[in-house]
C-alpha cells in the first residue's frame, strides 16, 4: 500500500504552492511547483511542513528550473538514547576537567614555590572552581543552542559531554536534534545561539578569574620562564578589556578560572570559523546556499592562516589551521530542509553585524600582532 496520504499531501501543499506535476514513488511523493520568490517560499513551505509533520510527513523543498522540486517522505524520527550513555559521559568529563583544574593548580603552586612566592591556593578548591566554570560557559553554550532549537518548534537531547585532557579537560559537548533544521533561519538561530550565548556566559568567569590571579613582581618573570612558566600565546580583545575591567596589576599568574575563561574565549573563536559543522559553518550556510562559496570562503581563511604564520600577525596556529582544512574537505554541512528559500534579510543584516562583532572579540591577538598595529597606529 503507498505509504504516503495522498490527498492530505496534495491538499496541504496546494493550498502553499501551484503544483504542476505530482510522482509517486516507493519513498513518497515529488511534486513539481513553480517556483516564487524566495522570501516568500520560506513562509509558505513553513506552513506546509508544520501542517504535515504532525501526521509524520517530512517535506523537502530542492531548487531546480524550471520548476521547484517539493519532496514528502515518511519521517523517520530516531530513537533516543539511553540516559545512561549521557550520565557516563557527563561523570566522565567533570573528572577530565577536574584533573585538568588540579594539575593546572598544583603546576602554579610548585612553579611560583621554586622562585619564592608562596601561594595562597588550595588545590582542590581551584580545580573545582575551574570544573564550575567550565561547565557554566559550555552548559550555557548548549543551553542557547537548545532554546534556539525549541523557539522553531524542533527538539533535541541531552547536551553530550565529551572528556578530554588539559588544558580543558573536555573537548565540548554535541546535541543532537530530532529533526533536521527546517529552513536558513532556524539554521542560523541554531548556529549563533551556542557562541553568543556561551560569550556572554564567559565575561563573568574572565572577570572571576582575573580578579583572583596572583600579582607577579615583573623581576620574577625571568625566573618563572626558566621553570617552565610561559605568558599567553595570545590574549582576546574581550579577555584584554576584563583585564582593565578588573583592575589587576600586570603581570600576574592566571588563576585556575582565568585560565578557563581565556580557553573558552578561543574555543569560541574556532567554532565561529565558516568551517563545516562547526556553528560558523551553521551561519555560513545560512547566508551562502552554493557549496563552491563556502568552501572558497573557508579555503580562504585558512589560506591565510599559514600565510600569517610567516607575518608577525600569527592569527591561527598552522596545526589548527590544517585541522579545519580536513574538515572543510571531508566532512559535508547536511542542508536544511527548504533548500530553496534565502535567510530572512533581518537576519541576514543584525545577524551578520552580531557573528562579526563576536569574531573581533574573541580574535586572538598574539604579542607580535599587537606590537605590528601599535607601530601602524
Amino acid at each position: 500500500m503507498y505509504p504516503t496520504p495522498y490527498n492530505l499531501v496534495i491538499d496541504v501543499v496546494s493550498k502553499n504552492f501551484q503544483v504542476v506535476d505530482v510522482t509517486e514513488t516507493p519513498a513518497g511523493l515529488e511534486m513539481l511547483v513553480n517556483r516564487i520568490d524566495p522570501e516568500e517560499s520560506r513562509e509558505r513551505f513553513k506552513r506546509v511542513a508544520e501542517e504535515l509533520m504532525p501526521h509524520g510527513l517530512m517535506p523537502k523543498l530542492l531548487p531546480g528550473k524550471p520548476y521547484l522540486r517539493l519532496i514528502v517522505f515518511p519521517a523517520k524520527i530516531p530513537t533516543r538514547r539511553s540516559k545512561a550513555i549521557y550520565l557516563v559521559m557527563l561523570l566522565a568529563t567533570i573528572s577530565t576537567v577536574t584533573f585538568s583544574g588540579y594539575l593546572y593548580s598544583k603546576t602554579a603552586v610548585e612553579l611560583l614555590s621554586k622562585v619564592g612566592i608562596t601561594p595562597n591556593i588550595n588545590t582542590i578548591l581551584s580545580a573545582i572552581m575551574f570544573t564550575v566554570s567550565v561547565f557554566f560557559t559550555l552548559g550555557t553554550h548548549e543551553f542557547g543552542h537548545m532554546v534556539a532549537t525549541k523557539l522553531r518548534g524542533g527538539d533535541w537531547e541531552p547536551p553530550v559531554f565529551i572528556p578530554g585532557g588539559p588544558p580543558l579537560g573536555t573537548f565540548g559537548a554535541i546535541i543532537f536534534g530530532r529533526r533536521m533544521p527546517l529552513n536558513r533561519d532556524e539554521l542560523f538561530d541554531m548556529g549563533l545561539s551556542g557562541p553568543l550565548t556561551g560569550l556572554i556566559a564567559s565575561i563573568p568567569v574572565c572577570y572571576f578569574g582575573l580578579k583572583t590571579s596572583i600579582p607577579l613582581d615583573p623581576s620574577l618573570l625571568g625566573a618563572l620562564e626558566k621553570e617552565g612558566a610561559r605568558a599567553l600565546w595570545w590574549e582576546q580583545p574581550l579577555f584584554s578589556y576584563m583585564f582593565k575591567l578588573a583592575k589587576v596589576p600586570s603581570p600576574i599568574y592566571l588563576s585556575p578560572v582565568a585560565l578557563a575563561g581565556w580557553v573558552i574565549l578561543t574555543v569560541t573563536f574556532l567554532n565561529l570559523m565558516p568551517v563545516s559543522q562547526l556553528d560558523g559553518g551553521h551561519v555560513c550556510y545560512a547566508f551562502f546556499p552554493d557549496e563552491k562559496k563556502r568552501q572558497l570562503i573557508a579555503f580562504t581563511l585558512i589560506s591565510l592562516s599559514f600565510v600569517s604564520y610567516m607575518t608577525p600577525i600569527k592569527f591561527l596556529d598552522p596545526q589548527m589551521a590544517l585541522m579545519l582544512l580536513i574538515f572543510t574537505l571531508f566532512i559535508r554541512h547536511p542542508p536544511p530542509l527548504d533548500e530553496y528559500s534565502s535567510l530572512s534579510k533581518k537576519r541576514a543584516y543584525f545577524g551578520a553585524i552580531i557573528y562579526l562583532i563576536a569574531l573581533f572579540v574573541t580574535f586572538p591577538v598574539t604579542p607580535e600582532l599587537r606590537e605590528f598595529l601599535r607601530q601602524l597606529i
